[in-house]
């Protein structure tokens, strides 16, 4: 056990005593947001690459992020192909970027999904999401 910061002591714990690698305290770990999307429509086909900027996801990996696209009822988990964090980041604060790859769906209309970022630091867990607009496709004669 080790002296910490604040930041990272369990919600309740009084002691400044911790083992850094599960200890964090929720209250002084940012919301998260998202920032910009750089695409929300697209063929329900799927294969977009979408660039989503962020706030306060401390992530030190891309398996970090959990990525889910959620419509009716069907839930899908997207792999974050690419992670980037701004140097300084840290569970006070941070800004970064992930890109994804929209998935497939079968859809009879055009259909809103949600698309939610999680990410769990032991029992702290920090979400946002944006809505992405999934268009079906058109077959047949003209």
């Amino acid at each position: 056990l080790q002296e910490v910061p604040d930041v990272l002591l369990l919600q309740g714990v009084s002691a400044a005593k911790c083992d850094t690698q599960f200890c964090v305290k929720q209250m002084l770990v940012p919301e998260a947001s998202i920032a910009s999307v750089n695409q929300t429509v697209g063929v329900a086909s799927g294969g977009n690459k979408v660039l989503v900027e962020f706030s306060n996801f401390p992530a030190l990996q891309s398996t970090d992020i959990e990525i889910s696209v959620s419509l009716s009822s069907i839930r899908l988990i997207v792999a974050t192909e690419s992670l980037s964090l701004a140097r300084g980041a840290s569970l006070r604060g941070s800004t970064g970027s992930l890109v994804m790859t929209v998935p497939v769906v079968r859809i009879d209309a055009d259909q809103l999904a949600t698309v939610s970022l999680k990410l769990s630091l032991g029992s702290t867990i920090r979400t946002a999401s944006f809505e992405y607009q999934y268009l079906r496709l058109l077959s047949g004669n003209a």
